[in-house]
């Protein structure tokens, strides 16, 4: 059966911002990755001693102190709204505070100095928001909410809750789009996107449709992938399913598309990419780093946690990326004869060796030069519903700098990538396009496609 082709719309990348286990900041995060650093540190918990998990991908300098200094400190939020975020609205925040620090100016506002968008530029109605957030880090928050609710006092009284508790508010997961709206002064369209690890690109396809579909009610959407799901209580579900590596080597774990990978490991991290519509973009006279020219989704209606071991989902999210058509042409026809690079979703899992097979067969049948693939993982761990936000700052770091990151850790690859090129030290090339690759629990199977600003000037 035929696939439909749908036509598709180049849209600005003009901000970015990340938070992660190699650096708080994209330059940083960047330089590291290329570097072959990584953020995996031992980890562990005494609430779940038996635990054979004892890494995780660890953000650093970024404690309540740190918070308190970023946020407080650079009057970046109200103080009396401190105690009612919790870190993944933290961290959402602070790479918000990222994407937009080109375009943000100070106002007065009740007598305080407020950050807003340039009004010259942005007006507050129409800036949109998607976050991509599966709720791991407000665990934390609602464990703390049930031990306040079971707690006694001297008489064996059950004392609950009282409405002023901030952990009722910790505990909702939709704490960061008040947060960041509040923040900012921005009353577009905001909304919640989770896909477990597949949710980064659904959230940039939602931001497409915002921008694309509004009938010009947008004229920029920030895309925002926060999850902090390094606690015991998120570890211990992935560990019983025996998803998550038990390697107690942080130098030798994870390791995506190498023989003796035994699992993924969590990360924590937020990303944010700031898109605008291309002529708004232009007509402004926005810096645009990358162009985001689509992407494609594929349901597998297979397994739960498992992809179909034929590779087909993730070759079948690839050709409804292809098939879309941007200005009439299909993006496999724009790209022939162009050297690109793939981001891959790679964990560390036997997931790898599927989805090899889907971009082998993907790339034999595209008229491109295959200039090499690999995942990042390695380096900052799995940032489950944020890590296809993380990794498409990558993708557009690789086309601005030209340079493909590592896949690190990989000393022994699967026989599923023989003959590929596979990147396991950072790698000058003129790339013109960059895709990414992501696939979740359940079946969900996404890829989307950035090009360089340098082709099409």
């Amino acid at each position: 059966m035929a696939i439909i082709e749908r036509e598709s719309e180049r849209l600005a990348v003009v901000g970015m911002g990340a938070l992660c286990p190699i650096g708080n900041d994209v330059p940083t995060a960047w330089r590291r990755l290329l570097n072959g650093e990584h953020g995996i540190r031992i980890s562990e918990f005494p609430e779940y001693p038996h635990s054979s998990v004892k890494v995780a991908g660890v953000v650093e300098n970024f404690e309540e102190q740190d918070r308190e200094k970023i946020f407080i400190e650079g009057n970046i939020i109200d103080p009396s709204d401190f105690e009612f975020y919790d870190i993944s609205t933290f961290g959402g925040l602070e790479v918000a505070r990222q994407a937009y620090a080109p375009y943000t100016v100070f106002v007065e506002e009740n007598g305080r100095l407020v950050p807003r968008l340039n009004p010259k530029i942005f007006h507050p109605e129409r800036v949109g928001l998607v976050v991509a957030i599966e709720g791991g880090g407000t665990v934390r928050s609602a464990i703390n909410t049930h031990e306040r609710i079971m707690k006694k006092n001297a008489k064996g009284e059950q004392l609950g809750l009282k409405a002023e508790d901030e952990d009722i508010i910790r505990g909702l997961v939709d704490t960061i789009l008040g947060a960041e709206r509040r923040t900012f002064g921005l009353n577009g369209e905001a909304l919640l996107v989770g896909d477990a690890c597949a949710s980064g690109i659904e959230a940039t396809i939602v931001a497409r449709r915002m921008l694309l579909d509004s009938e010009d009610e947008l004229d920029a959407v920030l895309v925002i992938g926060t999850e902090w799901s390094n606690h015991y209580v998120p570890r211990s579900q992935f560990e019983r399913i025996t998803a998550l590596s038990s390697i107690s080597d942080p130098n030798r774990t994870p390791r995506p598309f190498d023989k003796g990978a035994d699992g993924f490991v969590i990360g924590d991290m937020s990303a944010a990419i700031f898109m605008t519509k291309a002529d708004f973009a232009l007509r402004n006279q926005l810096e645009v780093l990358a162009w985001h020219l689509g992407a494609g989704a594929y349901e597998e209606a297979y397994s739960m946690t498992s992809p179909l071991p034929n590779g087909e989902g993730t070759y079948n999210a690839y050709q409804r990326l292809l098939d879309k058509r941007v200005g009439g042409v299909r993006i496999r026809d724009m790209r022939k004869k162009s050297p690109f690079y793939i981001e891959a979703h790679g964990t560390g899992t036997g997931g790898d060796g599927v989805e090899a097979i889907g971009i082998r067969r993907t790339t034999d049948e595209l008229d491109g030069e295959f200039a090499g693939f690999s995942s990042t993982k390695g380096a900052t761990g799995h940032g489950t519903s944020a890590a296809a936000v993380l990794e498409g700052v990558f993708c557009v770091q690789a086309l601005r700098e030209g340079v493909m990151p590592p896949n690190i850790k990989c000393n022994d690859p699967i026989d599923e990538v023989n003959g590929m090129p596979l990147i396991r030290e950072a790698t000058p090339a003129d790339i013109e396009f960059v895709d990414n690759l992501s696939n979740g629990c359940g079946g969900h199977q996404r890829a989307e496609s950035y090009q360089s600003v340098r082709s099409t000037r």
